[in-house]
């Protein structure tokens, strides 16, 4: 009422919104019940308004009532995310973003973290119900955001790789529909369901069609999205470059998916046998961290092999590799024994020849 009666007193739009947060970011006091989320987040929205107003009417104060607005956008994003609504909170940690430079960064209180971090956690949920892309998309953007986390380089990395991998497959399925090698009516089914085909499943020419029109541009999405994990995944290298499952990584996406940047990932590669080679020395390496080193060290190795065969033409050093991955382990690599050692028999037998 006070407000009503003086519209253009700065201190009261400054009060008034305050209050609003103060209620909104309130713990449920004993025996009783919190407003529900909704309520919440209107009050939150009310006092993002007030702020703004009060910026305006005390130009001296906008900076801090600037801050006060990412403060309560913030809150929002996280009260959204305590009910699991996780596109709304993804919208209200980037409207934080979008207030000023660096904003995603402004920390504030132990009641309501950094706009930042509650972006991380939406990514964590989006990957844990499998909108892998979707989570992707996120780490590589708080990477861009915060160019010197390794962390959010690695899962940028990891996911859009998952993403890939799981887009090729889709790419593969949609093709042998189309090939009328799966003709399940519950299988063509849940094909359409996974690729979002608006068509219902059927024979002719136009389902045909729609089937090897998705096929590829499921396969472009996973051409476009190993791209972006090897990306990723070169920042963090950069970032930790003695970090052997991180330059395997790097390097498995260039040689197995893209096949570029062959010179670069050989060095790479070269590095991390190295650095497998020396710390695989190190008594005080044992449990899961001896045996994480002992699988990106052993796939390194196998990389490598894959490298001199496919793409350098060297069966002889690539046996070699191949051979050293499977004394490495640590677990049994079956492709290296039943593929790739006889595809490099049989290379040597041709340069005999």
């Amino acid at each position: 009422r006070m407000r009503a009666a003086l519209p253009q007193s700065a201190e009261l739009w400054r009060a008034s919104a305050a209050a609003r947060v103060e209620l909104a970011l309130e713990p449920a006091r004993e025996g009783g019940a919190r407003p529900p989320a909704a309520t919440r987040i209107a009050w939150l929205k009310l006092a993002d308004g007030e702020f703004e107003r009060w910026g305006a009417l005390a130009p001296t104060q906008r900076d801090a009532a600037l801050r006060e607005r990412a403060r309560t956008r913030a809150a929002s994003g996280w009260t959204q995310l305590s009910e699991d609504n996780v596109d709304a909170a993804v919208a209200e940690f980037r409207s934080v973003q979008a207030l000023a430079p660096g904003a995603g960064h402004w920390e504030f209180d132990a009641r309501v973290p950094t706009a930042l971090a509650g972006l991380d956690e939406c990514a964590r949920r989006l990957r844990l119900r499998g909108e892998l892309a979707e989570a992707a998309r996120l780490w590589s953007d708080l990477h861009r955001a915060s160019p010197e986390s390794f962390e959010w380089a690695v899962l940028a990395g990891r996911t859009w790789r998952s993403a890939a991998e799981q887009e090729l497959l889709l790419s593969k399925d949609l093709r042998s529909a189309a090939d009328g090698r799966i003709s399940d009516p519950v299988a063509l089914d849940n094909l359409r369901s996974r690729a979002r085909i608006s068509a219902k499943p059927r024979h002719g020419l136009g389902w045909t069609l729609a089937l090897q029109r998705a096929a590829t541009e499921a396969k472009e999405r996973s051409a476009k999205w190993f791209k972006s994990s090897y990306l990723a995944f070169v920042d963090a290298a950069q970032l930790a470059p003695n970090d052997v499952r991180v330059l395997c990584d790097a390097s498995e996406v260039a040689v197995y998916e893209l096949r570029q940047d062959l010179k670069i990932v050989r060095e790479f590669l070269s590095e991390a046998i190295r650095l497998g080679d020396l710390r695989s020395k190190d008594p005080q390496l044992v449990g899961a961290e001896r045996r994480a080193l002992l699988e990106a060290w052993g796939d390194a190795h196998e990389c490598m092999g894959v490298l001199m065969l496919e793409h350098k033409r060297e069966p002889a050093k690539a046996k070699q590799h191949f051979r050293l991955s499977l004394e490495i382990g640590p677990d049994p690599r079956p492709i290296v024994l039943e593929t790739y050692l006889p595809q490099c028999e049989e290379a040597l037998k041709s340069v005999i020849r």
